[in-house]
């Protein structure tokens, strides 16, 4: 369990981590401390935690004087800025009463709960400990709808199981260990990432078949169990941009499905259909981040150099765009050629991308985005073959690894 107490005060964070130890565990939980309102921002933009602890009275940054709305300024960006990594948990506390009596309006508001520590009680220090056990019971509970692994940073789904799933184990490097939830028809992989930010808990799985259906039951299913910030998909596409080759990557601006509209009888009586475009648009924060990884030359000559087994004699690509789905393999020009007439951006072409951009879309927690990495094996037309799977799914997975070591 990760927990965030922003408490410029030391000894007071210290008694907190004792009270979160105590009632907890201490092999149980990441205890992160923070001094300021920007450093606590940094932190939960970059890390999901399960708590955050607030002092109310805190400076903005270190070394600078206390403010008696510090804790609120760093409470107001929790919930309005699409960076932060939302808590499932926030707790305000201070000692100050007329910083409580004011607090208590923007804490009533939100339903949050703020506590008074009041010198010389222990009521405050008895109710969290109380709390603390409480949430260690839900996770514990298994009727809770939570995972034998907990919660986790990314979930990564793939289409199949050789060679995509396979591509992730392989280029991850990590340990896996096997999970799984009773009555739940999927089995898992659950690892630990080092990242930039801290270790990080992964998600691996492979959807029983392929399409958007499957992919989007299957995120949705993953958003409710292991609540991750982010719902990841890696794998093999056809590709649509110009000069892309076999293996070079392709990473989803916003996806969209072009199967989607009204089927007409034409004049002719033609069979046709008039579309409905409605596009599911990536994270702007992330779109930022791929695009910098895209342009790093050094990161995917590495890729391709890091594969262990035959590679195209071309250099590796990396392209960030529109991806469109449909239900079905495609090997077909004029359908391609319908592709770009909608929409001439269009990157790639696969059969899942738009179902886990919808499922993330419209998921209970607005916390959960979506991060589609794809590589070309084919372009959409004759003749097809499966040479380069496997390195189209290594170079799709080492991206999406290079990009969660670094910005997760």
């Amino acid at each position: 369990m990760k927990i965030l107490c922003l408490e410029d005060a030391e000894a007071n964070a210290r008694e907190l981590r004792e009270i979160a130890q105590d009632s907890l565990g201490s092999a149980d939980i990441e205890f992160v401390v923070v001094k300021s309102v920007i450093a606590a921002k940094e932190k939960v933009d970059q890390v999901a935690f399960d708590i955050a602890l607030i002092d109310i009275v805190v400076p903005m940054r270190e070394g600078e004087r206390e403010r008696k709305d510090g804790g609120i300024k760093f409470l107001d960006h929790i919930v309005s800025s699409p960076r932060a990594k939302r808590p499932r948990y926030v707790i305000g506390m201070t000692s100050d009463k007329e910083t409580f009596a004011e607090a208590s309006l923007k804490f009533g508001a939100l339903l949050f709960q703020l506590i008074e520590r009041v010198s010389g009680s222990d009521e405050w220090r008895s109710g969290l400990e109380h709390f603390f056990e409480y949430v260690a019971q839900l996770d514990r509970d298994p009727q809770q709808l939570r995972s034998p692994a907990g919660r986790v940073s990314m979930a990564v789904i793939c289409a199949l199981e050789n060679p995509e799933l396979e591509g992730v184990r392989q280029s991850f490097g990590i340990s896996w260990t096997a999970i799984s939830n009773e009555n739940d028809p999927n089995s898992y992989l659950a690892g630990s990432l080092k990242a930039a930010s801290g270790d990080h808990r992964i998600l691996l799985v492979a959807a029983h078949e392929q399409g958007m259906s499957a992919a989007a039951a299957l995120a949705a299913k993953i958003v409710v169990l292991y609540q991750p910030a982010v719902v990841a998909m890696t794998g093999i596409a056809a590709g649509l941009v110009k000069n892309a080759k076999l293996g070079d990557i392709l990473i989803a601006e916003q996806t969209w499905d072009y199967t989607t509209g009204k089927l007409v009888t034409t004049d002719s009586e033609q069979v046709s259909l008039q579309p409905e475009n409605r596009a599911v648009r990536c994270d702007p924060v992330i779109v930022d981040q791929v695009r910098r990884l895209s342009a790093d030359r050094a990161l995917l000559d590495a890729i391709k150099r890091e594969f262990p087994a035959e590679t195209p004699k071309h250099a590796l690509s990396a392209y960030v765009g529109p991806i469109a789905s449909g239900g079905a393999v495609v090997e077909n020009q004029e359908i391609i050629k319908g592709v770009k007439t909608r929409d001439r951006k269009t990157i790639g072409l696969d059969m899942e991308s738009h179902g886990i951009a919808v499922a993330t879309r419209y998921a209970y927690t607005p916390a959960t985005r979506f991060l589609i990495v794809k590589s070309v094996v084919d372009f959409g037309c004759p003749p097809k073959q499966n040479r380069w799977q496997p390195y189209a799914s290594y170079t799709s997975a080492s991206f999406l690894r290079s990009w969660a070591t670094t910005y997760l």
